[in-house]
């Protein structure tokens, strides 16, 4: 990494977490040293920052210091075969992607990446599957004729950017669930991708709708470790690689992305004891809840949880799952996020499309 770029990469310990945030989504590593007066403190990873939130620990404005790792390993600048020593790190701990390089007085000069050292990417093993069946409803009369999936945002169908969004992170196979107008969705990806490229694509022709779960059991064989699955209405700005590691992390069978979704009600609230006796009103509270955004990630053994081609939605996949003592997890959304499966939802979506729909190149 050289030192033009190195201040994306760094915090101070008493910057604002929405600031970190910020700083990971622009660098897309995942990853930040955290210095005090431009001295080592600590680092910070997109996952140790997401799992925090999640526990309601902490909350956007807090500060840095407060949930970063304060021992990280470290390299000093003048040790001899710097890289032999990093690799003993990194291969002893898999889980180190970046090691901070330090002066003597522990002033952060560099950062070794675990990429850079082996001098390749390192890519996850997963497949993905596409929701891309559904009949729009709410939509109407734009889906009357045309699938949801392929209404255009800056001139292309949604469909054909996303599926080249999802290549970028070189997932093995992209599984493509179609039910609704589905030979108007196989020509507009015969006509925008690429010839070498369709064979990485493999239609799953639902003879009658199968839901929003139901299509796995299309998904014959095993090729992956892990199966993304997403519907074809979010638009979404994401590293899935965070989300991957996240999952991998935490040792999940199933990780469910997740926004924060903050409710006010439009009035004064009345609380009562239990004996009914008025203790006091709050005026306009608000709530906050956890919304499922419609991006999962399985462990690939998910294709045997579902015996027959059958109609079966997630959360009903979701609660048989809780049932057998499977682990759920939730990976929280900080980045930019929207469904256009409403008219008020599409008008925000084609309004600020290249908010929503900005991305990095998937590299680890």
């Amino acid at each position: 990494m050289s030192l033009d770029n190195i201040s994306n990469f760094l915090i101070e310990s008493k910057s604002r977490l929405f600031s970190a945030i910020e700083k990971i989504n622009t660098n897309g590593s995942g990853f930040l040293v955290v210095t005090k007066k431009g001295k080592l403190f600590g680092t910070l990873t997109d996952s140790d920052l997401r799992r925090k939130i999640l526990d309601k620990k902490i909350d956007k404005n807090s500060f840095v210091w407060e949930i970063c790792n304060k021992k990280p390993k470290y390299l000093f600048i003048k040790r001899k075969n710097l890289e032999y020593f990093a690799d003993i790190i990194f291969r002893n701990n898999k889980k180190i992607d970046f090691i901070p390089i330090v002066k003597k007085n522990k002033l952060v000069c560099n950062i070794i990446k675990r990429k850079d050292l082996y001098d390749s990417d390192l890519l996850y093993d997963f497949c993905t599957l596409i929701l891309a069946g559904g009949k729009g409803k709410r939509l109407l009369p734009i889906t009357k004729n045309l699938p949801k999936p392929l209404i255009e945002f800056e001139g292309y169908p949604y469909l054909i950017q996303l599926l080249n969004k999802i290549k970028s992170y070189k997932s093995k196979k992209i599984y493509l669930s179609i039910f609704y107008q589905k030979e108007k969705i196989k020509k507009q990806i015969a006509e925008n991708i690429k010839k070498d490229e369709l064979n990485n694509i493999k239609f799953l022709e639902e003879k009658k709708s199968l839901g929003t779960a139901g299509s796995l059991f299309m998904i014959k064989k095993k090729i992956s470790k892990y199966i993304i699955v997403l519907n074809s209405d979010i638009i979404f700005n994401i590293n899935l690689n965070y989300l991957i590691n996240f999952h991998e992390i935490n040792k999940n069978f199933l990780t469910i992305a997740a926004k924060d979704q903050q409710v006010t009600v439009p009035y004064g609230v009345l609380n009562f004891n239990n004996n009914n006796n008025f203790e006091k009103i709050i005026e306009k509270p608000s709530i906050n809840f956890l919304i499922n955004s419609g991006i999962y990630i399985f462990n690939s053994e998910i294709i045997n949880f579902i015996k027959k081609p059958k109609k079966i939605d997630m959360p009903e996949l979701i609660n048989q799952l809780r049932s057998k003592k499977k682990k759920i997890g939730f990976f929280p959304i900080n980045e930019k996020y929207i469904d256009y499966g409403s008219h008020q939802n599409l008008y925000e979506a084609k309004k600020n499309f290249k908010d929503y729909f900005y991305y990095l190149e998937a590299k680890k």
